[in-house]
């Protein structure tokens, strides 16, 4: 009787013991239906299961199939049809992390830790890319912006920061790109979020990733020491009082056309001797203005 006893509360502790550990792993039959098997899957959801579900299924809007035969199983609530209502229980199984070995993730890192960039100046980030399958995978990444509206930028089509064309990455590979992004300077002040997505023609979104930044405005107190523009990020220039075009003058944001169009046109004669329709066009091309008027200078 005492081995008994002892052998259901052996049994007891073991149940307490995987209880936590099973609720760990959500059920993730509604989306692994590949290979065909009674019953079917081979514990994660994957592009053959998608394959399976998506394109192995002929029979929408009609009775389902049971035992499968030919076509795989799609009717997952089991209200005797296949339909829009079974994709979307597929779909949202399919895309739990916890169901799914991804084929290829992606990440984005900012330089910085949670990122504040001042009005006209350069999101900088790492676009990290894994293959996680033993075979050479080409993928796309568009990419776009959430505004502080919650609007999208741009409004139509999509950003290419690694080109439009494929990217083929070998079995296993990571890579790693160095982007960045330049803020307007009439950026609206807010929290941003960059959104990458990882894409296969046939296969749909493999993965996606984003980051978050705040814009702010520029602070005109604070003076980042320059001598050429190259001392300055990419979408800014040197800025320096007029006529000094040889002493220290203090990083600023460049222009954009939209900045410079309210600006009279008064003439002006840059460090680099060229005329310019105004100080904002000079300014826009990172040059200073070395005076007012015609070259060259008196």
């Amino acid at each position: 009787m005492s081995n008994k006893i002892a052998y259901c509360v052996m049994l007891l502790l073991l149940f307490f013991m995987l209880t936590p550990a099973m609720a760990e792993y959500p059920d993730c039959t509604e989306c692994d239906l590949y290979p065909l098997g009674d019953p079917p899957g081979d514990g994660i959801c994957d592009l053959s299961d998608a394959r399976a579900f998506y394109h192995g299924n002929a029979g929408w809007g009609q009775p389902r199939v049971d035992p499968p035969g030919p076509y795989y199983r799609c009717d997952l609530n089991e209200d005797g049809v296949c339909d829009p209502a079974d994709s979307a229980i597929f779909r949202e199984a399919y895309l739990r992390g916890a169901c799914r070995i991804g084929v290829v993730e992606c990440d984005l890192v900012p330089d910085e830790p949670d990122p504040v960039i001042a009005q006209g100046g350069t999101l900088e980030f790492d676009l990290y890319l894994h293959n996680k399958t033993s075979d050479p995978q080409d993928v796309k990444v568009p990419a776009n912006v959430t505004l502080p509206n919650s609007s999208k930028y741009p409004l139509a089509g999509y950003l290419f920061p690694l080109g439009g064309g494929d990217i083929s990455l070998a079995d296993s590979q990571e890579r790693i790109d160095t982007l960045s992004l330049g803020i307007p300077t009439g950026a609206p002040l807010g929290k941003y979020k960059y959104n990458a997505y990882v894409g296969q023609s046939g296969e749909g979104l493999l993965d996606s990733c984003c980051l978050e930044f705040v814009v702010v405005e520029v602070d005109d107190d604070e003076c980042v020491e320059c001598t050429i523009n190259d001392d300055c990020g990419p979408r800014e220039y040197c800025k320096k009082a007029v006529g000094d075009c040889e002493g220290t003058g203090c990083c600023a944001p460049r222009p954009s056309l939209m900045d410079c169009e309210r600006v009279p046109n008064t003439g002006v004669c840059g460090c680099d001797t060229k005329r310019y329709a105004d100080a904002c066009e000079a300014a826009r091309k990172g040059v200073n203005v070395a005076c007012e008027g015609p070259c060259p200078c008196p």
